[in-house]
């Protein structure tokens, strides 16, 4: 219920209908109540925010990484960020508020590389990339280096305290590019890291490479590899 002081032009305190009124430094504010929407808890919804949920933390995990983002730069059209288009392009792949295999931390336009072999642990990661000659058309007098990049996705905690999920960017040891043998790479955990990754069943690793220039700056991008 709202107070008139002074008539009916005098100041207004409290609430009428729609309309409320109070002092602010000695002037009288009058403004409109906000209506509330009532939140909907269909399943539909409450899908889609947690879909959109998991893509916002797996942007965050996958661009926290420098040449990542770069690679999402590299494709953007004026009017979007980075951010938004790994989102939009992300959760039109997740499922049920998981990520699939079809995700990706790397835009489509990526040259192909594919797994030679793999080995995810809570000590370490270790990841051998099949020989690149033939994949794509590399500029070997500018790109001279590589270094693989990967987001470590966890679901799957018998711990009830436990996060649903955890995502952790991993970045390995930049190598000298090389296209006619394998590659390899590992990346070892530190304890703290290992009591997380050891207290999830499940693992997913995203992996993308990058080639860089002498002076580290990244000149392409691969195709996403995801890894069980």
């Amino acid at each position: 219920m709202a107070e008139i002081k002074s008539g009916i032009l005098g100041n207004v305190r409290g609430a009428v209908g729609k309309i409320t009124g109070r002092i602010y430094k000695g002037r009288n504010i009058i403004s409109q109540r906000p209506e509330f929407r009532r939140i909907s808890t269909s399943p539909g919804v409450i899908t889609h925010k947690n879909n959109f949920k998991l893509c916002v933390k797996f942007s965050s995990a996958a661009c926290s990484m420098d040449a990542i983002k770069a690679a999402w730069q590299m494709n953007l059209s004026p009017e979007m960020n980075y951010f938004n288009y790994f989102i939009q392009t992300n959760i039109k792949l997740v499922s049920e508020g998981m990520l699939t295999v079809n995700n990706i931390i790397t835009p489509y336009s990526g040259f192909a590389i594919s797994k030679a072999s793999n080995a995810i642990a809570p000590a370490e990661i270790s990841i051998g990339l099949s020989a690149l000659s033939g994949s794509y058309n590399f500029d070997t007098a500018v790109e001279v280096k590589a270094k693989l990049y990967a987001v470590l996705y966890l679901y799957g905690s018998s711990n009830p305290q436990a996060p649903e999920y955890f995502l952790m960017p991993v970045e390995f040891d930049t190598q000298a590019l090389q296209l006619n043998d394998p590659l390899s790479f590992t990346k070892a955990f530190l304890l703290t890291d290992q009591t997380v990754i050891g207290g999830y069943a499940n693992r997913k690793v995203y992996a993308a490479l990058i080639t860089f220039d002498a002076n580290d700056v990244p000149v392409n991008f691969s195709a996403t590899l995801c890894i069980e």
